[in-house]
């Protein structure tokens, strides 16, 4: 009698773990499930985050073109500006797949090219200060901000002066 409620017993203990380990692996496929959606969510969005940071970037050097053609921007100051305009969309994608901060993504454009990280802290200290405040805060929104401010750089260096001009009058 003693061997039969033993073996009761550890039949009941074997279904209890067959059943826990069903469970165990629904909820495992439920989440490799999760894992699947969240990854496909993650690919659709860096895929058109870089198909607009590519749009912008062409807007950008369009812009700057378009102020050095007018004669608007020094040949000096357009050619640093082109590299930063220029490698926009991979300092984005850098910040957003990578997770690398601006500076790192940066740096990485810097070690492909031969401008060099001096040149371009000295051009970017001599930009107005709307463009130094947020280029120093290191952050993609930042950057994103700045590089449509140097896109508009002979524009808004006239448009100052203009308006320098209309106060002094």
């Amino acid at each position: 009698m003693v061997l039969v409620s033993l073996l009761g017993l550890l039949v009941l203990t074997l279904i209890y773990f067959v059943v826990r380990s069903q469970n165990l692996q629904r909820q495992l496929y439920q989440y490799k499930a999760a894992q699947k959606a969240g990854e496909a969510q993650f690919r659709f969005t860096l895929g058109n985050t870089n198909y607009l940071a590519h749009e912008l970037q062409r807007t950008f050097v369009s812009r700057l073109e378009k102020t050095h053609r007018h004669g608007l921007i020094k040949q000096e100051d357009y050619d640093i500006a082109l590299f930063i305009l220029s490698n926009f969309a991979n300092v984005v994608m850098l910040c957003c797949e990578k997770q690398a901060s601006v500076q790192e993504a940066v740096n990485r454009t810097l070690n492909k090219s031969s401008m060099r990280l001096e040149t371009l802290n000295h051009f970017i200290s001599q930009q107005p200060s709307q463009i130094k405040m947020v280029w120093i805060k290191n952050q993609l929104n930042g950057y994103i901000s700045a590089c449509n401010q140097l896109s508009m750089m002979g524009q808004l260096q006239e448009a100052t002066a203009e308006e320098t001009e209309k106060a002094s009058a």
